[in-house]
């Protein structure tokens, strides 16, 4: 996960939250909240549309805990335009409650999409799980690798600017359907944060 920010009231925590247009006038919009996934192949191999191992047309499912999806939008670097046509019904792109169905999106290594999710229903912060499974890998979050553009602001204003924000902010987390297992020392030391 890249970002979980509201864009509701959120008058339950005692915030204000100034809003025009859709924000302030679709209904079930005052405990909104937006979340941007990054899905990405950061295994040694490809990733083929056979290679997802659930028997349902749909490779992944995106459970968000005490939310419901509202709407979804996929976007993807420039020069992955051929991915987006994996995003229909008829290939299992969907949403039905606390649930995101994710297609099966063959990647090449390195390769990525973001799924940016409309919720309803709940507070930033709340659990979401992956699920789906990968022949010869599996599905874990990992660090956010930074998209291709370089950063405006010197390290040291990053540095300074990473202090000064959000603690939510601090630590973005992505899913990676990788394509070779991670070794036990590896999953021990993510286990220990």
């Amino acid at each position: 996960m890249q970002m979980d920010n509201p864009i509701g009231d959120d008058v339950r925590r005692g915030r204000a939250n100034v809003r025009l247009g859709l924000f302030d006038e679709a209904p079930d919009m005052s405990d909104a909240t937006l979340v941007l996934l990054r899905i990405e192949n950061d295994g040694s191999q490809g990733i083929d549309r056979d290679d997802y191992t659930g028997p349902e047309r749909h490779g992944l499912t995106a459970v968000f805990s005490d939310r419901t999806v509202r709407g979804v939008s996929v976007t993807q670097p420039i020069d992955t335009d051929h991915l987006m046509d994996h995003f229909t019904p008829e290939r299992g792109f969907g949403y039905e409650g606390n649930r995101l169905r994710v297609p099966r999106v063959p990647l090449n290594r390195g390769e990525h999409y973001k799924l940016l999710v409309l919720l309803s229903g709940g507070d930033v912060g709340r659990p979401i799980r992956m699920t789906g499974g990968i022949r010869e890998g599996e599905v874990h979050p990992n660090r956010a690798t930074p998209d291709e553009i370089p950063p405006v602001l010197s390290p040291a204003a990053r540095i300074f600017t990473g202090l000064l924000t959000h603690p939510s902010w601090s630590s973005p987390r992505s899913w990676s359907p990788a394509t070779t297992p991670r070794p036990r020392s590896a999953a021990r030391r993510e286990a220990s944060r």
